[in-house]
Order: structure tokens, then C-alpha cells, then sequence
């Protein structure tokens, strides 16, 4: 028998829309560049007692020229910090279990929620750092 999990929807700040393609985004020290937003792409990000890792993932994955069309975070941590909520923006989606079923477990609940257009699943971890063309690199593997 399937488990069931709550989830949380998170909206923060105003980093990503809805919409599908091309959107702009204003780089620190440069002009405008593009993003991609890839509908395809679902990222879903494991972390245990992470609470120090959510900022600086989040302001990596925002440098990345390809944006990834779901992105659900699962925490594993029984009492899940206030910083995972401030790090995060728009449509990204908390999983907060109440125990740490292990990694494999957290990654399938978080892949179950993803939406059904996506076809490409990046796994990660809170504490890597993506660069702008980590996620480009991967989808033009496929």
C-alpha cells in the first residue's frame, strides 16, 4: 500500500512564472540574459538538517541558464527549518516528512509529485552548486 505524504506548497519571492519558454533575468554584472525554462525538467532536491545549504543551492540554481519546469524539495528533517522557506521563490514545492524514510524512499515521494509533463528528472542535493550551464549540459545530452 502506497504511503501518503503532506505536502506544502511554498510561493516566495517572484523568481519564476507560470508561463512556458523564454523569460529575462538581470545578471549581477552584465546585461540581460536568457533563460530557459524547460517544462520538461523536473529537479527534486533531498535534504536532511540542511538549513545552511537551501540559500546558496537556490541562488546557484538561479544562475542557470536552463530552468527546470517543477522543482520539489523533500525534507527529511523532523522538525524542517524556517530557511527552507526563505531560500526558495514561486512554484516550488516542500515535502516534509515526518520521519527520514532514507534517501531512495524521499527521492520516489518527490518524484510522485512531480507534474506529468515532466520527462527529464535531475536529483540533487541541497549542498551542490550548480553552474550557469550544469542543467544545459544535461538536457542536451538527451
Amino acid at each position: 500500500m502506497a504511503q501518503a505524504f503532506p505536502t506544502v506548497a511554498t510561493p516566495l519571492g517572484r523568481r519564476s512564472r507560470r508561463g512556458l519558454g523564454e523569460i529575462s533575468v538581470s545578471p549581477c554584472c552584465s546585461g540581460r540574459i536568457s533563460v530557459t525554462r524547460v517544462p520538461t525538467l523536473g529537479l527534486v532536491v533531498v535534504g536532511y538538517q540542511s538549513g545552511a545549504e537551501w540559500e546558496p543551492f537556490f541562488r546557484s540554481l538561479k544562475e542557470s541558464l536552463y530552468f527546470p519546469g517543477h522543482v520539489v524539495i523533500v525534507d527529511n528533517s523532523p522538525l524542517a527549518p524556517d530557511e527552507v522557506g526563505r531560500a526558495l521563490w514561486d512554484e516550488v514545492q516542500v515535502l516534509r516528512l515526518p520521519h527520514n524514510p532514507g534517501y531512495g524512499s524521499a527521492v520516489n515521494a518527490g518524484v510522485s509529485l512531480l507534474l506529468p509533463e515532466v520527462t527529464h528528472v535531475v536529483v540533487s542535493n541541497p549542498d551542490i552548486r550548480f553552474t550557469p550551464n550544469t542543467l544545459a549540459n544535461l538536457m542536451d545530452a538527451f
